[in-house]
């Protein structure tokens, strides 16, 4: 029995040696992973530009038309201080000339212009050669000057008021109510502007009532006035002002009161009268659809309409500009708060191109031309 327990025992110690000494299993194959596909090729990208400055200065240049650039020197540098390397192109033209080179040139389809200026009243005849554009600098304006079809943004206000020679007319002779504009006394003494056709509209807007039109007081008043003066009639406002400065006239029946502070600041014989309301036509400027330059046109559209601009162009042209910000810096604004003059527009939907010809046909007749 002993015995035969010895054999079971070796028996079981040598199973277990051979089993110890065998070659180990091979592990399963791990499950075999996909191969990466190539992904298809994609159509190229085009590079975008890293800003848009860098797009303007491929573009070169921009091409800027306006209506009235007086004293342009502060904005240009302003202008190529900030974007070196785009060069500004400007022309510098009356109302009627640049509205009728757009006209042409976009009849021949050829355009030249990216960025243009003009009054409320022309504006509207250019419309259908504009294009949209949000006008990120514009954001913080009053409504009043940012239309809610992005076309164009009023960006400033040129006030119409009586201006006299200091050395013809004593402050105790000035006029001191609208009314005494048509005064016979300035008969042969007076001088005017070709360019105040907007003047019927602004006037019949404010002499009417619940929204209404007061063409008939407005034609009725200015007719009078023209009637009892006789006074010359000169292109613009410049010109104009400049004959009452060196004494060829007494009185400029509306002047312009960025033109009178240019004069003024210089040191010429000139004193305004502060009737209130004073009527302000507005200027609008607006980004070509066919722009030749379209990113530096929308560069141009930022600056000119930025705070920093706005003081200069302000300072400049002695006009007023609507930027928030620039109303508290710039000379114009400063000065027109000591003057306790209430400055009051006609609402954008006053100046319809039916009310815009209205006014044009009478002020064009009243004046005994076809054209202004």
């Amino acid at each position: 029995m002993r015995f035969s327990r010895y054999l079971a025992l070796v028996g079981l110690l040598l199973v277990l040696v051979l089993a110890a000494c065998a070659a180990p299993a091979k592990p399963a194959p791990a499950p075999e992973r996909p191969t990466p596909t190539t992904p298809a090729p994609q159509a190229p990208t085009p590079a975008a530009p890293s800003s848009l400055y860098e797009a303007a200065k491929k573009e070169g240049e921009i091409v800027f038309w306006t209506h009235s650039l007086q004293n342009g020197e502060g904005l240009v540098a302003l202008f190529k201080e900030k974007y070196p390397g785009i060069n500004l192109k400007i022309w510098d033209a009356r109302t009627p000339d640049l509205v009728n080179k757009a006209l042409e040139e976009n009849k021949a389809g050829r355009f030249t212009v990216d960025v243009l200026t003009t009054d409320e009243l022309s504006i509207n005849d250019l419309k259908d050669l504009l294009v949209a554009y949000d006008w990120p600098t514009t954001r913080g304006w009053d409504k009043e000057f940012n239309p809610s079809h992005n076309l164009w943004r009023y960006y400033a206000r040129s006030p119409k008021l009586p201006v006299y020679n200091t050395e013809l007319v004593s402050a105790a002779d000035a006029p001191k109510a609208i009314d005494d504009l048509k005064n016979t006394k300035w008969r042969g003494k007076a001088i005017n502007s070709s360019s105040n056709d907007q003047l019927p509209i602004i006037y019949a807007y404010l002499w009417g009532e619940g929204g209404a039109m007061n063409w008939d007081k407005s034609f009725a008043f200015f007719q009078e006035m023209i009637n009892n003066t006789r006074p010359m009639f000169d292109r613009g406002f410049e010109g104009a002002i400049g004959r009452l400065a060196a004494g060829e006239f007494q009185i400029h029946q509306f002047s312009s009161l960025n033109t009178y502070f240019r004069y003024k600041w210089k040191g010429a014989p000139l004193a305004l009268t502060p009737i209130n309301p004073v009527p302000t036509t507005t200027w609008a400027v607006a980004v070509v659809a066919k722009a030749p330059h379209p990113n530096a046109a929308k560069l141009f559209a930022d600056f000119f309409t930025s705070p920093e601009a706005q003081v200069v162009f302000s300072n400049g042209q002695g006009v007023l500009v609507n930027s928030p910000e620039a109303m508290k810096k710039a000379r114009p604004h400063l000065e027109l708060e000591t003057l306790g003059l209430k400055v009051v527009a006609a609402p954008s939907t006053a100046y319809s191109q039916e009310n815009s010809k209205k006014a044009q046909d009478f002020w064009n007749k009243l004046l005994g031309v076809r054209g202004t």
